[in-house]
């Protein structure tokens, strides 16, 4: 009977063999915050969509595009010394905050004041609304939502064009003495966005144009020659994005159970019945 159990015993431990020695292993990837062992695969995990969302659908209602304009009279002025500055011919120039890639640049305005002690004139046909310029070509790219400048950009409803009293048949806003009105607005869910960037943080790497063309009104009603001013604000790049990386994996081994290893361990059983057999017959 003692030895009965012996052979049955080494039957047992050689299935248990059996099944270790040539069963099949693979290495699988698992997800550190789960009990469940899953495959990776490239489409298990993507990079971050925090920025995608947000670009996703610009047109879409979001509480954070319902926020006041954004004048430039807000921002830092400094002066025009800079090369992109000169080049671009500002006559008033502001420093922008850094953006990052993906962070948008929406709900803006800006302001027109008549500093002087008479009235100030402005034709529709010689005004050009804001442009975004890029001022690194294919090192950086930025996306405006609409494209067309024309769709970006429009005229505040402080502006009401009349026809000119000098019956030209253009259409003139005549600005009173120390007054101050919105001049151009974005459409409301117009968007700039930088798409991509090598630059380094404070580097400028786009200049948006305010430009305006206008006429100085002598205490006589006589009209001065057109005169232009441009407002630039430059925008600055941040710090380098990081691309996201996979989620932290642990390499495990799992063993792999199927037709092999169950043949192994019936040849197993097979093997104890045969020593079985031989003692019964001793």
């Amino acid at each position: 009977m003692i030895n009965t159990k012996k052979y049955l015993g080494l039957a047992i431990a050689l299935s248990l063999i059996s099944v270790n020695a040539f069963a099949e292993t693979w290495s699988i990837l698992v997800d550190p915050l789960s009990d469940t062992p899953t495959e990776v695969t490239a489409d298990t995990w993507v990079t971050d969509t925090t920025w995608t969302d947000s670009w996703a659908d610009l047109n879409a209602a979001s509480p954070e595009v319902m926020v006041p304009t954004w004048t430039v009279s807000n921002y830092e002025k400094v002066a025009c010394d800079k090369d992109f500055f000169i080049q671009n011919n500002c006559s008033e120039c502001f420093a922008g905050w850094n953006k990052n890639i993906w962070e948008k640049i929406t709900s803006l305005n800006d302001t027109w004041t008549n500093p002087n002690t008479s009235e100030q004139i402005i034709y529709s046909d010689e005004q050009t609304f804001p442009e975004l310029i890029n001022l690194w070509w294919d090192n950086t790219k930025w996306i405006s939502n609409p494209e067309d400048n024309t769709k970006f950009w429009k005229n505040s409803q402080e502006i009401i064009w009349s026809d000119s009293k000098t019956w030209s048949g253009r259409q003139e806003f005549v600005l009173e003495w120390g007054k101050t009105i919105n001049l151009y607005e974005s459409d409301l869910w117009a968007t700039y966005v930088v798409d991509s960037t090598d630059k380094m943080q404070w580097d400028a790497i786009g200049l948006l144009k305010f430009p305006l063309s206008y006429h100085n009104i002598d205490a006589t009603w006589n009209e001065g020659e057109k005169m232009d001013h441009t407002e630039c604000v430059a925008y600055y790049a941040w710090a380098p994005v990081v691309a996201p990386t996979a989620p932290a994996q642990t390499e495990v081994t799992k063993v792999k159970t199927g037709p092999e290893s169950l043949i192994l361990i019936l040849i197993a059983l097979i093997t104890t019945f045969f020593f079985l057999r031989i003692r019964k017959k001793a």
